[in-house]
């Protein structure tokens, strides 16, 4: 099931209402979206908390495999460049490699222009429906 935005419900259930997603693009290759980062989603020197931060790009890699149920993370690598401020953040992920049970998303987070976080994720098939 999709809702209104194009957003598979079974990975967004209870995600959007923690994190202020917005998808803007979405293909069979990459995805592209905002995240608006609120007071909500800082730590106490008033950056993202690296935490959300890994969470928000976990999930929209999940979201790029949902076609093909690649949405399980078996292992990540997470790269903090720059801090992340209150403010509007783009995410680009993008399909790096597809096979039959596994897949390699790359993810950039992106503010005022500058890569602050990139991460690669190995996301895996999960069994049965979603």
């Amino acid at each position: 099931m999709v809702n209104k935005k194009n957003q598979p419900e079974e990975i967004f259930a209870g995600f959007i209402t923690q994190f202020d997603i917005e998808i803007l693009e979405h293909t069979d290759r990459e995805l592209r979206a905002y995240w608006h980062v609120h007071e909500a989603d800082l730590n106490p020197a008033h950056i993202a908390h690296g935490g959300a931060c890994f969470s928000v790009a976990d999930v929209l890699c999940a979201v790029l495999g949902y076609k093909d149920r690649h949405v399980l993370t078996k292992s990540s690598h997470f790269y903090y460049y720059h801090s992340i401020e209150k403010g509007k953040v783009e995410i680009i992920c993008r399909l790096s490699r597809k096979g039959s049970f596994t897949s390699l998303m790359e993810v950039e987070l992106i503010q005022g222009g500058k890569v602050c976080m990139k991460g690669f994720f190995d996301m895996a098939k999960m069994k049965g429906t979603l």
